[in-house]
């Protein structure tokens, strides 16, 4: 195809996909993602619009609109585009907060891949979806981010998730650390096997003290929980 046939054929994509030929706008993108047309959000990141726009009224970006609504190949199509994942929104909530939130366990992993390869060498980011194996543990999601940090996000009746909780942990080759507070618990993540090891001597200590057991002992406050690893490339 000839120089001019090629210009002519962009040109009528273009026109069709109804992107401003002098150039496309974050607005414009934003709107693309908000009805989840990768086709057309491909076409105006081409046309050079802001992957990192942030709507004025509440602060998100293309990609956290995606990662909300688990549009994972726009996701993915922005985050090769060098979206900024550590941008956040009015209420400083990042994309994969949002897709967290939201149980977007696909889009999370896309997530954990490329901040993988955007940091060679460095610590594999995990997800995983943790299950109860002893009948006795609350099922929940963690997320985990970046090293040093953890997200945590329990499911309601409705199948909607909490807003996670993010804690500080500590990252030695394949396992991790971390606590939920004073009256919480403890875990420890394998993350070469998605085993988590749970011991809950803080909030038995705490509900023992209060007289709230309801009948539970102490064996009943620590187990194991298996992930199904999603983030582990």
């Amino acid at each position: 195809m000839s120089h001019g046939k090629f210009a002519a054929a962009v040109a009528l994509i273009v026109f069709i996909l109804g992107v401003p030929a002098g150039g496309a706008s974050g607005d414009d993108l934003f709107k693309a993602v908000a009805t989840g047309d990768v086709v057309k959000v491909k076409a105006l990141i081409a046309a050079g619009a802001d992957v990192n726009y942030a709507n004025p009224s509440d602060g998100m970006t293309p990609l956290m609109f995606a990662a909300e609504y688990g549009y994972d190949e726009i996701v993915e199509t922005l985050l090769v585009a060098k979206a900024d994942t550590k941008k956040t929104d009015h209420d400083g909530t990042t994309a994969i907060v949002w897709a967290a939130r939201n149980g977007n366990s696909d889009v999370i992993r896309l997530f954990a891949l490329a901040s993988e390869r955007s940091r060679p060498g460095s610590v594999t980011p995990y997800a995983c979806k943790a299950v109860p194996d002893n009948g006795k543990l609350p099922e929940h999601d963690t997320v985990y981010e970046d090293a040093g940090a953890v997200s945590m996000s329990y499911p309601n009746d409705d199948g909607t998730y909490d807003s996670p909780t993010f804690f500080q942990a500590d990252v030695t080759g394949s396992k991790v650390e971390w606590g939920t507070g004073i009256h919480g618990s403890n875990y420890l993540l394998d993350r070469t096997t998605g085993r988590i090891e749970w011991d809950a001597a803080p909030a038995y200590s705490y509900l023992s003290t209060i007289g709230h057991l309801d009948g539970r002992t102490e064996k009943d406050f620590k187990g194991v929980q298996q992930c199904r690893i999603i983030g582990k490339p």
